[in-house]
């Protein structure tokens, strides 16, 4: 491990010795998190992804956007009670890059009141437990020939 001292400045800052920041492919205005840990500085290279051009959002869907946002920080943080996102809130925050397309599913309001419908039944023990995977198999089996008898 090379060690180099290097001196704080005035206004906090270090300069990061040409071969760390070489050995670490550190370029200007690279993101480094900085912790303290056991009386120690721990600098950790940062690398944010590559990121296509941001798209052009009305001024509408800009103001939609916020709303958007304060309903996705909700089902973070209290889905139960949260609701998922509409149709049109939903493609205002997959243009924006906030929701992966691949992911869109999962907020929509269907599948979050699925979730929530779940969550309570797993609450009220309406559940059942399989010892193995044939076993649910043969339920499953048994439940869709029932529903197709008269």
């Amino acid at each position: 491990m090379n060690m180099a001292l290097v001196r704080v400045g005035p206004k906090r800052q270090i300069t990061i010795p040409k071969a760390v920041s070489n050995r670490l492919h550190l370029e200007p205005g690279d993101l480094v998190e900085v912790q303290a840990e056991g009386g120690r500085m721990l600098l950790i290279p940062k690398r944010l992804v590559d990121r296509a051009p941001a798209p052009s959002l009305s001024l509408k869907e800009q103001r939609f956007l916020k709303s958007v946002q304060a309903k996705i920080e909700r089902i973070h943080t209290d889905w139960q009670r949260s609701v998922g996102l509409a149709d049109e809130e939903l493609a205002v925050a997959v243009k924006a890059g906030v929701v992966p397309s691949d992911q869109a599913w999962w907020w929509h309001e269907r599948w979050q009141q699925r979730e929530r419908e779940a969550e309570r039944d797993i609450r009220r023990r309406r559940v059942t437990s399989y010892e193995t995977a044939e076993a649910l198999i043969e339920d499953l089996h048994r439940a869709a020939q029932a529903s197709r008898e008269p």
